[in-house]
């Protein structure tokens, strides 16, 4: 789901030693055939900012990932050293001031179908909600994997922006009306379990058939009929 994220998100700097660097990663931003619409040359650029100013060109040098090498389009910054989670936080919030939102919410949107009005919601509230720093940091620098605590927040996010509900749902084939869509969203919204669910998803974990089932089918019982159950095949 993060993948063009991740790729567009290739940046650092903040001083004159910092600059190449930044310039060269913003470079490699703009040449990804992944990079997700509507990102410019801007964007990347203060992410890029976000990340090296952070780190400094030495912490580069030392990794041995030169300017030429992070000019290329598949480049990555995997030698650097993994944040901490307090230094994940701090280089997530930098992200946020860059308005990096949109970058997400654009990447993420086009996996959910969702409507420019869901896209400007779930870019607002990833800019402005400081639990979802974390996150936003270990992705930019996308040298550490994510965890199911730092995707929590964000599918908190997720569900006030998009029909998380509709997505599964449709995913698994059900055509459900939309009194039964509506009831069976309110259900899964309020449900731990399917939150931690998509968390766990999100961060790449196992998700069996059966986790999924145990997730979304307590919704299901309550707001389908079984008569209707049984036209759905379940």
């Amino acid at each position: 789901m993060f993948a063009a994220v991740l790729l567009v998100a290739c940046g650092g700097g903040s001083n004159s030693a910092d600059k190449p660097y930044v310039d060269a990663m913003t470079a490699s931003a703009m040449a990804s055939k992944d990079r997700p619409s509507g990102v410019t040359e801007g964007d990347a650029r203060c992410l890029a900012q976000a990340v090296v100013g952070f780190y400094h060109a030495k912490a580069f040098e030392t990794a041995k990932l030169t300017p030429a090498k992070l000019r290329e389009p598949d480049s990555d910054l995997h030698a650097l050293p993994t944040p901490t989670r307090q230094q994940a936080r701090k280089i997530g919030g930098a992200a946020q001031k860059c308005r990096a939102g949109k970058v997400f919410a654009t990447a993420i949107g086009s996996e959910f179908k969702a409507d420019a009005a869901g896209n400007k919601c779930f870019a607002g509230k990833l800019d402005r909600d400081f639990k979802a720093a974390e996150f936003l940091g270990v992705a930019v620098v996308d040298n550490a994997k994510i965890t199911s605590a730092e995707a929590r927040p964000v599918v908190d996010l997720l569900v006030e922006c998009y029909d998380l509900g509709t997505v599964v749902t449709k995913a698994g084939g059900l055509q459900l009306t939309d009194a039964e869509q509506t009831c069976v969203n309110k259900e899964l919204e309020a449900s731990n379990e399917f939150r931690d669910l998509m968390a766990r998803s999100i961060a790449g974990g196992n998700t069996s058939d059966a986790q999924g089932q145990k997730a979304v089918l307590p919704a299901m019982l309550k707001c389908v009929t079984p008569e209707r159950m049984r036209q759905l095949g379940g």
